[in-house]
């Protein structure tokens, strides 16, 4: 409880220095999605604002009142990750198009706990 309202006493904001790399990795994302032609996860505006505010939570769980570049990039992580995991275990999206999303230790714990779960 002291750890929750410590860190709500935090209301990080963007630095200026930031600003123009959380531009350039929702510039980046947008490409990606566009090249991939998956409809279904296209990157929004919306999602941009999804991003900008988990960057602020994740800087306020360090009691830092400045987003830094790891929280954007954690952000993103965790964005994209999302999106995967609305793909099925073969890799193939709801669509039929295969996925190019390489798996990571976290979320390859967290397959590994639901298919624990789901077996007992």
């Amino acid at each position: 409880r002291e750890y929750i309202c410590r860190a709500r006493r935090h209301q990080p904001v963007v630095p200026p220095d930031v600003a123009p790399y959380i531009v350039e990795a929702y510039v980046s994302l947008r490409l990606q999605e566009k090249r991939s032609s998956n409809d279904q996860t296209a990157m929004t505006a919306r999602q941009l604002l999804s991003i900008l505010r988990l960057s602020q939570a994740l800087a306020r769980l360090r009691f830092s009142d400045f987003v830094a570049r790891q929280d954007v990039d954690e952000a993103i992580r965790l964005t994209h990750m999302s999106k995967a995991s609305l793909e099925d275990p073969t890799g193939s999206a709801s669509g039929g198009l295969e996925s190019t999303v390489r798996e990571d230790v976290t979320s390859r714990i967290f397959q590994v706990l639901r298919e624990y779960s789901a077996a007992s």
